[in-house]
């Protein structure tokens, strides 16, 4: 899985291992191995998404270390924000954006699709945002890198169904992580706000009334990576306490 180092990633990875899984945890900073893990079941590696050589590489080594693979987690990805118009539309912003939540993606298809096939199916899923299903304001890019990364996973998941491998999307709303926390720190909105909504900001309530939590994420993510969905491929799980009010 990639993205294992914190937050949606890093509780992921938890419940993986918690159930039984072997995973590699496979992140841009150091992800660390939880403690009390059996040596054999998880292994921490460095690794860019944006990288396809180096996800390649990494894949073709796990299978060999797990003695193959039968599962992708592809979770790894960036938040920027801003207006279009400004620094929010800038090379830089689509840059960064598009190489890790789009091309990352597209690597860790092509990388693991040969390994899934030779074990006779499997299953990806990819957490994407539920601002690929929403507009959201100052989020053009960011909406935009999202929608194509949950495009082509349902997309692949198109083709290779005859090969019994599922491919399905999650799209989280407001999370909480460090990375949400350091954005209501330096002041760019709160958890109250996003609770509240903003007629400003075209934003609704969350009916549920709470941010979620990681594992909240988490929990769809290892189902839909589970034989308890076996019959579920192309599919969508928005996690936003409802506030995409899509019918």
């Amino acid at each position: 899985m990639t993205g294992a180092a914190s937050g949606i990633g890093r509780a992921t990875a938890v419940q993986l291992l918690e159930e039984g899984a072997r995973v590699a945890l496979c992140d841009r900073a150091a992800a660390a191995v939880p403690e009390g893990v059996d040596e054999g079941r998880a292994v921490a590696l460095t690794l860019d998404v944006g990288d396809a050589s180096a996800v390649t590489k990494t894949f073709d080594d796990v299978a060999v270390r797990f003695g193959g693979l039968d599962g992708l987690a592809n979770v790894a990805g960036v938040f920027r924000t801003g207006p279009f118009t400004e620094s929010g539309g800038d090379e830089e912003t689509f840059t960064t954006l598009f190489d890790t939540n789009v091309r990352g993606v597209v690597n860790c298809l092509r990388a693991s699709l040969p390994h899934l096939r030779r074990r006779g199916g499997g299953a990806i899923v990819t957490v994407a945002s539920q601002s690929a299903k929403v507009l959201r304001f100052e989020q053009a890019l960011y909406g935009a890198s999202k929608a194509a990364a949950s495009y082509v996973t349902k997309a692949v998941g198109l083709e290779v169904a005859h090969e019994n491998i599922r491919c399905n999307v999650v799209h989280p709303g407001v999370t909480e992580s460090g990375m949400t926390r350091s954005m209501w720190d330096r002041g760019l909105g709160s958890a109250e706000a996003h609770l509240a909504g903003s007629l400003a900001r075209f934003r609704v309530p969350i009916p549920l009334a709470r941010i979620a939590e990681a594992k909240d994420v988490a929990a769809c993510v290892c189902f839909l990576l589970s034989s308890e969905a076996a019959h579920v491929t192309m599919g969508e799980i928005v996690v936003d306490g409802g506030s995409h009010l899509i019918a």
